[in-house]
């Protein structure tokens, strides 16, 4: 028995043209619906408060301090945003009524208020203030 090609051989060949074309309506698609705007940080001043209750019995309060140059302080120690959070997880007598006040400078950007109050947030505090400037 001779094996060796006696027959005719048929060449399969792929047709590469729908996968070229699913490919680049994918590429279409993802250009189309990708957002390549990069959000601006917002730079105004705090508003003044015309009403609000004052803080009272600050003793028993921490405070979460941030000036304008993004730099954070819990009851007068500087941390950066990493120790503050893992400060705020092991406060000493921290339970369900522990109060945190966030007093932001003037010209603090908004977003180191939000970052404190996420980190306040992760720690699991339930109680945050935000301290205002009376008018």
């Amino acid at each position: 028995m001779n094996f060796k090609g006696h027959g005719r051989r048929d060449e399969v060949s792929l047709d590469m043209t729908p996968l070229i074309d699913v490919v680049f309506l994918l590429l279409i698609f993802f250009m189309l619906t990708a957002s390549f705007t990069q959000a601006q940080r917002l730079k105004v001043e705090l508003p003044k408060a015309e009403q609000g209750e004052s803080a009272q019995d600050q003793s028993k309060d921490w405070t979460i301090e941030i000036d304008e140059t993004e730099h954070y302080a819990l009851n007068g120690e500087a941390l950066s945003l990493e120790q503050l959070e893992t400060r705020l997880r092991e406060l000493p007598g921290r339970n369900d009524d522990t109060v945190v006040l966030i007093r932001a400078h003037a010209k603090a950007e908004h977003q180191a208020v939000v970052r404190a109050l996420d980190a306040a947030k992760a720690a699991g505090l339930l109680h945050i203030g935000l301290a205002t400037e009376p008018e």
